[in-house]
């Protein structure tokens, strides 16, 4: 059966995206196709899969979309509210989504920590104006549950990679690259989850073999 988009009827005003367009460093969506052929013959004999290191989340999906329950981890925070987004199961308005992210399109930009520290350095002064605006204005917004703010971070999470003028972990600069075009939220894309998936932000296992 095929999965049903959260989000149907999607406004004009809003451009989508998709867990795949983020820009990381290691990311492994051009392995997808090796990774699935290489487990696919034992996918009928597993119920569960683990991606203890799941950076962008990519193999993650791969098997969400194969029909797997999801244990999925990472020790960065950014990724782990971007999981929260792609693979859990609390319920999300989607009016409210849309609603909030054209709101937080539209603020005023102001000065404020990335403005300071990051200005005309990884961002154009403008743009980093703009992302002070709104990451602050999302902790202000009460009507939301954890998922739901989720969405909104993911959404600045993935626009703020657009614009920056560096490489995924912001070690590395970019050549030629425009920094001057406006940051824009965009509407995160996610299928239902048919399973109570795990969502983990930690730094040390320990494996019983």
């Amino acid at each position: 059966m095929q999965e049903i988009s959260l989000f149907n009827n999607i406004d004009d005003e809003l451009e989508p995206f998709y867990i795949e367009n983020r820009r990381y460093l290691g990311s492994k969506s051009r392995m997808l196709d090796f990774i699935k052929e290489t487990t696919i013959p034992y996918l009928d004999e597993i119920d569960t899969v683990a991606d203890i290191f799941a950076g962008t989340g990519a193999v993650s999906n791969l098997y969400k979309n194969l029909n797997k329950q999801l244990i999925v981890n990472d020790i960065l925070h950014s990724n782990y509210v971007s999981y929260i987004t792609w693979f859990g199961n609390m319920p999300v308005s989607y009016k409210k989504i849309k609603h909030y992210l054209i709101e937080l399109n539209n603020l005023r930009p102001f000065s404020g920590y990335v403005t300071a520290n990051f200005g005309n350095k990884y961002f154009s002064e403008e743009n980093s104006q703009k992302i002070d605006a709104i990451r602050e204005s999302i902790e202000t917004i009460t009507d939301i549950n954890k998922r739901e703010k989720a969405f909104l971070l993911t959404s600045l999470l993935y626009a703020v990679d657009k614009v920056a003028n560096t490489v995924g972990h912001y070690d590395a600069y970019r050549k030629n690259h425009q920094i001057y075009t406006p940051i824009k939220l965009k509407l995160p894309i996610v299928n239902t989850n048919k399973f109570n998936n795990k969502i983990w932000q930690i730094v040390k296992f320990k494996l019983n073999i």
